[in-house]
């Protein structure tokens, strides 16, 4: 629970492009909790937009922000990308849960542009 600031005062906290990894609050349990550490929040920034409704729709009023990570200029990212072992077209997925939707997406838009789909993340094992 330390990601909700508890050793702060009240009204000093403030969230910037937090990620609650969920548009869904529904499932939940804990929602009565979530909403009263964030009201001690002066201000509550979230990178998703299904998150700005999530936390809505239990009483916790937040603002869309950019992930921080894609202020980055483009020469930062190029490290990464100057040695890629992948050839031709691609398409990167990367999620933070593995989605069946967000998946399907990618090989859909993937084919239609004579692609092939890479996916990364926690939920992914790396693809090339």
């Amino acid at each position: 629970m330390s990601f909700f600031l508890p050793f702060s005062m009240k009204g000093l906290k403030s969230s910037y492009a937090a990620s609650i990894a969920t548009g869904d609050m529904t499932q939940i349990e804990e929602k009565h909790h979530i909403h009263q550490h964030l009201s001690d929040f002066f201000q509550v920034s979230v990178r998703e937009e299904t998150a700005v409704d999530a936390l809505g729709g239990i009483g916790v009023k937040a603002r869309h922000d950019l992930d921080p990570l894609l202020m980055l200029p483009a020469d930062h990212w190029e490290q990464f990308v100057a040695n890629r072992k992948t050839k031709g077209k691609f398409v990167f997925v990367y999620t933070v849960s593995r989605t069946k939707e967000a998946l399907a997406y990618a090989k859909t838009y993937a084919k239609q542009n004579n692609a092939k789909v890479i996916s990364w993340g926690p939920m992914f094992k790396p693809t090339t």
